[in-house]
């Protein structure tokens, strides 16, 4: 089983790495949306380990910096993040979250001009990208998508592992499901005992595990 100390030290591990890239391009800051939405949060978890339900979180990663902040629209998920985060720098700025995020970003942005941005066309809406451009004056903002992805690419022991952690605990829920559902037993009767292993074994969205 894997443990929340094994998670930290690979998240880290990413980080260093995005700080490295960050030295050789020359950044001030590495700026990421993420939505609670399938697709829509992998870069920002990868960074962090967010969860998100619904609404906008950013990622913003500083050269300066230890660990990255993470910022969240909604009050209760930034309360629920800073349990399931592994960075401690986890704020909920009401009301205007984003105007926080680029006031990060401006203050990580005075000597080194430069902002890291990925996946513009899928990731950012027209409005935060305006907003961003009129509010940094004077940055450049630089398409680090295709090394951001390289990064992910490649797969740690840890992320392995994980993989194969994953695929077991959703086996042994299917295994569940099939000797529950009987003639004569409800649907949610045998999803109920799939999702009770699921839970027991940290799966938080338990059912949508196996639904997908």
């Amino acid at each position: 089983m894997l443990r929340r100390f094994a998670l930290e030290q690979d998240v880290a591990r990413r980080v260093t790495a995005a700080k490295a890239l960050m030295e050789e391009k020359g950044l001030g800051a590495i700026l990421i949306p993420a939505r609670g939405a399938p697709g829509m949060m992998g870069m920002a978890q990868y960074f962090t380990n967010l969860n998100l339900w619904a609404g906008p979180a950013w990622v913003v990663l500083t050269a300066d910096d230890p660990e990255p902040a993470l910022l969240i629209w909604s009050s209760y998920g930034a309360e629920w993040n800073k349990q399931e985060a592994t960075t401690s720098w986890v704020e909920n700025p009401d009301p205007d979250t984003y105007g926080r995020v680029l006031e990060i970003v401006a203050g990580a942005t005075t000597k080194l001009k430069k902002v890291g941005i990925e996946h513009i066309p899928t990731h950012w809406t027209v409005g935060d990208m305006e907003r961003a451009k009129a509010e940094l004056d004077g940055r450049e903002f630089v398409d680090i998508t295709k090394e951001l992805d390289a990064m992910r690419s490649i797969k740690s022991h840890f992320e392995i592992e994980h993989f194969y952690d994953l695929g077991r605990m959703t086996k042994e829920a299917f295994d569940i499901f099939e000797h529950v559902a009987r003639p004569g037993v409800r649907a949610w009767e045998a999803a109920s005992a799939a999702e009770e292993h699921l839970r027991a074994n940290g799966m938080i969205w338990g059912r949508s595990k196996y639904s997908m």
